[in-house]
């Protein structure tokens, strides 16, 4: 179990365990689609997930009731695409402070390795896309540069981040995760076309980096 961070909150400002959606048992060889509406001490979360063959789309909207300190454990053991696209916050990874704005994205890989963050706005949206370690690792190869040093962290089970300053979410990219989230498709040929659209985000974002 990873250990949180001391509690470096502001004083007066409240801390809470952030509320996090592991990989359910039976979903690594079996589809499964799942949506949740949660009242948490913080706020309501709204989340879908597909869980599809080692990849999962996971799709939050937070609507918090106030600004907070929140400890992330990130227990499962997986690669994050992440795509914010509404609401601003600040991470704390690795004794770094990452500054988080609405239409920016990044790649990141903590396995458990506690993190915090704080809120800066009431109304968050993001998308995350997460791969299983061997699932990323057999899609990407052996790349280059700064890609292929984060794949050698991956591979050697060593928390990263892809790069310092997350990149803006451009028009080719927005359009294929809003693709994503409302898929003209049913049953297996929606199954099929998720798994196409989470490999083709995955090349997508790995792209913008490498240029």
């Amino acid at each position: 179990m990873p250990q949180p961070p001391k509690n470096t909150a502001p004083a007066g400002q409240k801390e809470f365990l952030f509320h996090e959606f592991p990989f359910p048992a039976g979903t690594e060889v079996c589809p499964a689609e799942i949506h949740e509406r949660l009242e948490l001490p913080y706020g309501v979360v709204e989340s879908g997930r597909w869980h599809l063959d080692g990849i999962r789309i996971l799709h939050t909207r937070h609507h918090y009731n106030g600004h907070y300190r929140l400890v992330k454990e990130n227990a499962d053991d997986v690669d994050n695409l992440s795509f914010n696209l509404r609401g601003a916050c600040h991470i704390h990874h690795l004794g770094k402070r990452y500054p988080v704005v609405p239409l920016q994205h990044n790649m990141i890989y903590s396995p458990g390795t506690a993190n915090t963050f704080s809120n800066d706005e009431l109304e968050t949206e993001t998308v995350t896309i997460q791969f299983r370690p061997r699932t990323f690792l057999a899609l990407t190869g052996s790349p280059g540069g700064m890609l292929g040093e984060f794949s050698g962290h991956v591979a050697g089970g060593r928390a990263s981040v892809l790069a310092r300053d997350s990149l803006v979410i451009d028009a080719a990219l927005h359009g294929a995760l809003h693709e994503i989230l409302c898929p003209a498709f049913s049953g297996r040929m929606k199954h099929l076309y998720l798994l196409s659209k989470s490999m083709e985000i995955l090349v997508m974002q790995s792209d913008a980096f490498m240029r």
